[in-house]
């Protein structure tokens, strides 16, 4: 299943992002390239991940890091 990524702009630096699918070694990329441009100008990142079915090593890596 390919990774679909929402990424809502709640205002004064809060931003919820929201994976749909698998998050593996062949998707976490989709993940990362929302996450890197909002990484500087944020101060609460939300990780909505009711709809992921699975996430592996590298998927944690881009949400921890």
């Amino acid at each position: 299943m390919p990774l679909k990524v929402s990424v809502e702009d709640r205002g004064e630096g809060t931003y919820t992002i929201r994976p749909v699918g698998s998050i593996d070694t062949n998707t976490f990329m989709t993940l990362q390239n929302e996450v890197d441009p909002i990484l500087g100008k944020s101060k609460v990142i939300i990780f909505d991940m009711k709809d992921v079915n699975y996430v592996s090593s590298a998927g944690v890596g881009v949400v921890l890091l």
